[in-house]
């Protein structure tokens, strides 16, 4: 027994002997890796000298793009003027559908224009004044409601405005004076202005006519072709257009011939220009229009005269509009 233990012994030294280079160099082999790695990543540390081993550093930005979306540089070193501020609730403007433009949008479009100064009137007096000053906006105004044919204003879009003076309809007939005192005060230059705009406001499926008149009147004819009322096609607008501004003025004023011309186009609206009130027409002229007026056009009135106004009664050019349901206005000019 005891020759057995101590043969067991000796062999177990033997064993653990031969290990023990075997292990050493395992260490020292493990050691190298270690230490070659520690000295090559002294490189990619910010100020280690390249003499000394080390790479130069440099500061890297990262940029990462999103579908859609604008670049974000997340590098702290970029310039302020270059970073991405993501918006914050709030700063957003809503997506708001299309809608098609209303009377107001077009004119404000229109007095911004290089026609501004032309869409500017002049002060107003007497019934319905509109402005204080010479200077002052433009102002869009309604018509009292309940208004037959072309419905009240605020029903729907067909709407044009015409001297601050807005109305609704299908078929608008413009009645303009051109005899020679329109010369006077750049009044034909404002009417045409003014016609111009209000024809802009009209959608295709409206009609118009213009009537020019001072001796006698004088339907438009667009492309030589005599017809009572145009659709305010982009095409017949243009052509109007061309027609308009070729007007001149001059000869005398006969309203009454005028008048029933417009009234037998049976329209819904007649806007009405003229700055010839002395040349007055009787109660039994009037009596004869409301007889005319078989369709219940509204007839607005619009007088351009110089000075102040002094009414002792009506005239004749305020009876004609009230007594369709129209409006009058008194531009000094």
């Amino acid at each position: 027994m005891p020759f057995r233990l101590t043969a067991a012994k000796t062999s177990e030294a033997q064993f653990l002997q031969s290990l023990l280079p075997s292990s050493v160099a395992s260490i020292a082999l493990h050691g190298l890796i270690i230490g070659t790695i520690l000295l090559m990543s002294r490189g990619c540390e910010p100020g280690v000298p390249v003499d000394a081993g080390g790479e130069e550093f440099h500061t890297v930005g990262l940029t990462q793009l999103f579908p859609d979306k604008p670049t974000v540089h997340t590098n702290s070193d970029l310039p302020a003027s270059n970073e991405f501020n993501p918006p914050q609730e709030g700063e957003i403007d809503p997506v708001v559908p299309e809608t098609p433009p209303n009377v107001e949008q077009l004119l404000s479009d229109y007095r911004s224009s290089e026609s501004a100064e032309a869409m500017k009137l002049p002060n107003v007096t007497g019934i319905g004044a509109l402005m204080s000053g010479a200077d002052a906006p433009v102002r869009l105004i309604s018509p009292p409601g309940g208004h037959s044919k072309g419905g009240s204003p605020e029903s729907g879009p067909d709407k044009t405005a015409f001297m601050n003076i807005t109305d609704s309809g299908r078929r608008f007939v413009y009645l303009i004076d051109t005899s020679g005192s329109m010369n006077n005060g750049g009044r034909m230059e404002l009417a045409q202005s003014q016609l111009l705009a209000s024809l802009r406001m009209l959608e295709a499926h409206q009609e118009f006519q213009v009537i020019f008149y001072g001796d006698v009147p004088i339907q438009m004819r667009l492309r030589g072709r005599a017809t009572d009322v145009y659709r305010a096609t982009s095409a017949n607008l243009n052509l109007a257009k061309d027609a308009i501004e070729a007007v001149d003025s001059g000869g005398g004023t006969m309203h009454l011939p005028a008048l029933l011309a417009a009234l037998r186009l049976n329209p819904d609206v007649v806007y009405f220009l003229t700055d010839g009130q002395n040349a007055s027409l009787t109660r039994s002229d009037l009596r004869k229009l409301l007889r005319e007026n078989s369709g219940g056009a509204r007839v607005h009135v619009v007088e351009f005269a110089a000075g102040n106004p002094e009414f002792r009664e009506p005239t004749w050019l305020q009876l004609l509009a009230s007594e369709t349901s129209g409006e009058y206005r008194r531009i000094q000019r």
